[in-house]
């Protein structure tokens, strides 16, 4: 049994954490003109809308040329350009997205464009097409878009650590080339770097970036960004992979607390995002129903764990890994929000609304202990460290607006029970992948404990009832 302990009167911290996802263009579909034949393409633009969700990242990688990269290189210096195939989905996901802010991270590029400057020559022409209404090429030809988008959040290039592999020094010229191209055509525009695959990688990454002696003086380090996906592989025991999973989550944190360190000391006004959050099964294509259900429940419970502990370290934005439609034969299929049978939301998706309709922005973390404490004086970082090792996390909210909220999630593949300490009658959602296609539930209860069920996620709204 985990007992959950509450200090209403102790301030952790005050959230400024966005939830939000990542989404490709055709949101996974693979060919344009087959996604927009899919029966589900319109529920899935209408889930994105319904969603509501701040700070999406748009993300075209290099996998899908023909719907990322603008420009082919036609000899002689000379470039084509063509945004016929890039246009259509970008502007389907701008109208269901609603006018709510979105970070673009376009990180292909034409073969050419290698060097830091003719990414920036590359970049600063594409920025131009979206947000002033189109650009002279190189030859001096006027391409003329129409759009004027206003793109406040700008990512530049993707995981540079992975695929194709940068050095931190190639990497920051890189960003200072393309921010200066950018900001000359959207000055508004703000600017996330580095997009690690992982906070592991090569240190000199975020310490020579973060550095600004290592930037040109007139180039802001707005936010920096990192990824994490927990991996586990197909022969594991079911029952082992809550373990694997949330073990990788806590040294994912762990290793996050040093990002921040340094940070703190050389960049102290440059924000933290974490712009792609998943779980990956290693190898394993199509499986059985019961099974992916399991590992879209597991990733849904790890996604509102990291929520909860990045919000306590001030994170700006936290992106669920991806809206996609995987196809049922196809790898990573525990990454999609939305059902490829039936374009229905799972799990997922409605853990991410429901942390963001009951933990908004201005939220405030209290202070919450996840154990029963031994019967003997600990200091408060043991105590702390305890806590962590609980089967159930636990979180308590102060929203603005002064309602008491709760956030439960079972860490484990077993049912456990909750002590909440005192008598307690509230409101519950809940997300549990056994009832039905993980949809929330609502139950009302009263007492001192509570029952959940296997990696189950549940929001008490302790002023209800």
């Amino acid at each position: 049994m985990t007992s959950i302990n509450i200090d209403w009167s102790q301030t952790v911290q005050v959230s400024q954490l966005h939830g939000s996802l990542q989404i490709g263009p055709g949101f996974g579909f693979g060919d344009w003109k087959l996604a927009q034949e899919k029966p589900f393409y319109a529920e899935t633009l209408a889930a994105l809308q319904e969603l509501g969700a701040s700070f999406v990242r748009y993300q075209g990688w290099h996998n899908r040329p023909d719907l990322t990269v603008a420009a082919n290189d036609a000899g002689d210096s000379r470039q084509v350009w063509d945004f016929s195939k890039i246009d259509p989905p970008l502007l389907d996901f701008l109208a269901a997205n609603g006018g709510r802010p979105f970070i673009l991270n376009f990180s292909a590029t034409p073969p050419s464009a290698k060097s830091a400057q003719a990414m920036a020559e590359y970049f600063g022409r594409f920025a131009a097409w979206y947000t002033a209404g189109g650009f002279e090429d190189e030859v001096g030809r006027r391409h003329v878009s129409g759009h004027g988008l206003a793109v406040r959040y700008w990512e530049v290039l993707n995981e540079p650590d992975f695929d194709p592999p940068l050095s931190p020094a190639h990497y920051t010229a890189a960003y200072d080339a393309i921010v200066k191209a950018v900001k000359e055509i959207s000055p508004c525009t703000q600017f996330i770097g580095l997009a690690l695959a992982s906070t592991r990688s090569d240190p000199a990454f975020t310490t020579y970036f973060l550095d600004p002696r290592n930037h040109n003086s007139d180039i802001p380090i707005d936010y920096v960004s990192y990824h994490f996906y927990a991996l586990y592989k197909a022969s594991e025991v079911q029952s082992n992979l809550a373990i694997t999973v949330f073990d990788q989550a806590d040294e994912f944190i762990e290793s996050l607390r040093y990002v921040c360190a340094i940070r703190d000391v050389l960049s102290p006004h440059t924000g933290l995002m974490i712009t792609e959050i998943g779980t990956m099964n290693q190898g394993t294509r199509a499986r059985p129903t019961d099974l992916l259900r399991l590992e879209i429940q597991l990733s849904a419970a790890m996604y509102a764990y990291l929520y909860s502990r990045l919000a306590a370290l001030g994170v700006k934005a936290v992106h669920i890994s991806g809206l996609v439609a995987v196809q049922p034969d196809q790898m990573w299929q525990e990454l999609a929000m939305i059902e490829w049978t039936s374009g229905r939301p799972n799990a997922r998706y409605w853990v991410l609304k429901l942390l963001n309709e009951h933990f908004p922005t201005g939220s405030t973390l209290v202070q919450t202990r996840n154990f029963t404490p031994p019967p003997y004086p600990l200091p408060p970082v043991a105590l702390e460290r305890m806590s962590r090792g609980a089967p159930v996390f636990g979180q308590a909210f102060l929203t603005p607006q002064g309602a008491r909220k709760l956030l439960l999630i079972n860490r484990t593949s077993e049912p456990v029970t909750v002590n909440l300490g005192i008598e307690v009658a509230a409101s519950w959602r809940f997300v549990d992948h056994c009832e039905g296609n993980g949809e929330p539930q609502t139950s009302d209860h009263r007492g001192n404990s509570f029952r959940m069920g296997p990696l189950v996620i549940a929001i008490a709204n302790l002023d209800e009832m």
